[in-house]
């Protein structure tokens, strides 16, 4: 099928429009993907869909018929009809690799292309990373809860439509599945199909027995039989296990299961379970379905059920309990004719939606001695991590909670995919190639791992390592003549913002002397603020520590100046 017009329409609105403008057709830019929460309240994210934003991009092109259409709607220029016959992506994509933890507001994927170019691929970019990095989260959620039993993806009937069955079978294999009930998900990448029976099986013979038996006689070596159509304790498991003593057993087969779909999943288990020890069966499986999801399946072993494995179908393939994830794709950087990268921000009143600016990396620490991740840096694209020298870490929101560690591995995460235009990362043969998801998650410690309230870890650092001493986003706008707005922060501090949880109370007192605020809500007043910061004193390289007049401009009609004298501010250069 043919996704190039699978776009919004303002992607070619936008790209028409920068076809017409001088100097943008051109105009290299940096996008970021990213996400904001985690769903479900969790610690953090599994990535997944990259392979399919890959073919994507390497089949892009616009058909004959796409230019008639667009010719059509009346608003496009021959020009840019014409540009879009030999529409190609000319760009680079960096990305990590699939199955791999990621955390809010982390760039996971890059792109760095001609305007028009980043601009188009958004919504296939977002959409198909968005569905299966969803999907995957929710898997690893449930895989995690299982404790160690197989869990299969059964919800193909409940998916909301083909492609949400057959790539959500794939982003469940990504993130730990065993297998799927999908048999396109495993013609097409690989997920291992497989499945029992439908309770229509065993009503369509005259009896369970013989529905059990025949079915045994057909697939021997994997007879998985369904026990609840009738009666579960008296007459299903008497049934499989008569089966499984005629059938199997004289043929030497041991390796059998029984799948329960209904009813007290614990107890019933726990009484299947004698049942079937009582006649030698101890090898026998049981499989537990029916409307799982990570909570009940965690509620089934805390009451001591005794289940094998799971079969989870709808609350897996839609994540039912939070069906959206959430990521968005925002320009952080363009460059000039130059060469020179001119960070981009977006500002906002709700301060979870300010961008982080700039063209960026991120490097996730390992400690040496446990192997365990314990942050992500963040730092711009030309710094490298020196891992000899400490880092100072900070929460991004608590900022008070600080740490200085030593001994860690940097790893970078995004890898490159595409480089001017063709692609230059070797795809895994199979989805589940290398260590799975679950794997990799465990790297990130159990305090993440809880399926509510995690205990977050800092996601990055005060002080990058490498080209300069200074933390990244507290560089001084005249870090580059091009640069006016390079400063960004820690969550919430961002060019044009005054972050200002180092005042004493004198300055506090200050603050409230001239505008009423509360100090409860003095922050979150300020981050709405346009203000224009002063120096006194010179300025210098890597400063924090000086003496500044802040004109703080609630509204045209009232400006009030500030000394502050000497007060440790993140300052935030803004043009007005």
């Amino acid at each position: 099928m043919n996704y190039t017009l699978l776009c919004d329409f303002y992607e070619l609105t936008m790209g028409n429009g920068y076809f017409q403008t001088d100097g943008y057709a051109d105009q290299i830019c940096y996008f970021d993907v990213f996400f904001r929460n985690v769903p479900d309240g969790g610690g953090f994210a599994i990535a997944a869909g990259l392979e399919q934003v890959i073919d994507y991009i390497e089949n892009l092109r616009f058909t004959e018929e796409d230019i008639a259409y667009l010719r059509g709607k009346g608003c496009f220029c021959e020009g840019f009809l014409d540009y879009l016959r030999t529409f190609r992506f000319t760009g680079d994509l960096w990305a990590v690799p699939e199955g791999t933890p990621i955390f809010p507001r982390e760039p996971f994927l890059t792109v760095r292309a001609p305007a028009i170019e980043a601009q188009f691929i958004e919504t296939f970019l977002l959409l198909t990373l968005n569905h299966q990095s969803l999907i995957a989260t929710k898997t690893n959620r449930i895989v995690r809860a299982a404790d160690g039993r197989p869990v299969s993806e059964f919800g193909s009937r409940r998916a909301q439509g083909p492609d949400a069955a057959v790539l959500g079978a794939r982003a469940s294999y990504i993130a730990g599945c065993a297998g799927t009930a999908c048999t396109l998900a495993d013609e097409m990448y690989g997920s291992p199909a497989g499945g029992t029976m439908a309770h229509s099986w065993v009503q369509m013979f005259p009896d369970e027995y013989t529905a059990f038996k025949t079915y045994c006689q057909l697939y021997p070596h994997s007879a998985t039989l369904l026990v609840d159509t009738y009666n579960v304790l008296k007459s299903g498991v008497p049934n499989a296990i008569k089966a499984f003593k005629d059938i199997l057993l004289p043929q030497g087969i041991t390796n059998c299961a029984i799948r329960l779909d209904s009813g007290d999943l614990t107890y019933l288990s726990r009484k299947a379970r004698k049942m079937l020890d009582a006649a030698g069966l101890t090898e026998c499986k049981i499989v537990a379905s029916n409307s799982l999801d990570e909570y009940i399946i965690r509620d089934l072993l805390l009451q001591g059920a005794k289940i094998d494995s799971f079969g989870v179908g709808e609350r897996l393939i839609t994540s039912k309990s939070e069906p959206v994830f959430g990521g968005v794709y925002k320009l952080a950087a363009v460059e000039d004719k130059q060469g020179n990268i001119i960070p981009k921000i977006k500002i906002s009143a709700n301060p979870d939606k300010i961008t982080n600016p700039h063209f960026k990396k991120v490097y996730r620490l390992f400690d040496k001695e446990s192997g365990k991740a314990f942050a992500d840096l963040i730092t711009l694209h030309d710094e490298a991590v020196d891992e000899s020298q400490p880092l100072e870490l900070f929460d991004p929101d608590a900022t008070w909670k600080r740490s200085r560690v030593t001994n860690f591995t940097a790893k970078e995460l995004l890898a490159p995919i595409f480089l001017g235009g063709r692609r230059v990362y070797d795809s895994p043969p199979s989805p589940r190639c290398g260590p799975t998801a679950p794997d990799r998650s465990t790297c990130c410690g159990t305090r993440l791992s809880a399926l509510r309230t995690p205990i977050t870890t800092t996601w990055t650092c005060l002080r990058s390592s490498g080209t300069s001493s200074s933390p990244f986003w507290s560089r001084r706008a005249d870090r580059s003549a091009h640069c006016k707005t390079i400063n960004t922060g820690p969550h919430g501090v961002r060019p044009g913002i005054l972050f200002a949880f180092s005042l004493g109370q004198d300055q506090l007192g200050h603050f409230q002397k001239h505008l009423p605020l509360s100090s409860v809500h003095l922050i979150h007043q300020l981050c709405q603020l346009s203000l224009q910061v002063a120096p006194l004193e010179h300025r210098h390289p890597g400063y924090q520590l000086g003496k500044f007049t802040v004109e703080v401009r609630r509204h045209r009609s009232q400006r009030v100046q500030i000394d502050f004298g000497h007060a440790a501010l993140y300052l935030a250069d803004i043009a007005h």
